[in-house]
């Protein structure tokens, strides 16, 4: 309760879904864009390189992928 009452509750209606109604969220509450995004990407760089690839090259197919796929 200690922990909650000290890192949590002086926030605590930022959480609750009623006070994030009107944020733009699609009817979505959960971080299951992030992930699939997430998981899109990983399996881009499994399809290109096979395996996991340099960094200097899954930074380069990163910003590739990025270009391709925003917005």
């Amino acid at each position: 309760m200690d922990y909650f009452q000290r890192n949590w509750e002086s926030c605590s209606e930022m959480w609750v879904s009623f006070y994030r109604n009107s944020l733009p969220l699609l009817g979505d509450h959960t971080t299951n864009r992030i992930e699939w995004q997430f998981w899109t990407l990983k399996l881009s760089l499994l399809e290109t390189f096979g395996a996991m690839p340099k960094t200097v090259n899954a930074i380069i197919h990163l910003l590739n992928f990025t270009r391709e796929n925003c917005c």
